[in-house]
């Protein structure tokens, strides 16, 4: 294979995205991690492990009510499974600001 070629450069250069697939393992903060990695999916169109690590961030205690509208989930904004987890998301937030 020619090192010149796009083929070679795809198996053997890490695109800048790969490196927040791999965040969240050893991360002080999972959920944050876990976040960014539903960022990186999502600029994959990766719609199963976009949803995946936005639940697990979720479960993990992130969930800041601005983060689902990054551009990068632009194109899951009218899909009902986003949808719920947008209103699980903005829930949990509402509820974590009336905290004392």
């Amino acid at each position: 294979m020619n090192r010149d070629s796009a083929a070679w450069r795809r198996r053997t250069i890490a695109p800048p995205w790969s490196i927040l697939i791999w965040a969240a393992a050893g991360s002080a903060n999972p959920a944050w991690a876990h976040y960014q990695r539903a960022r990186a999916y999502a600029m994959l169109a990766d719609k199963k492990n976009t949803l995946a690590e936005l639940k697990l961030s979720l479960a993990g205690g992130f969930h800041e009510a601005s983060a689902l509208d990054a551009a990068e989930f632009q194109a899951f904004q009218g899909q009902p499974e986003f949808q719920t987890l947008a209103a699980e998301w903005k829930l949990a937030a509402e509820k974590e600001r009336a905290k004392p």
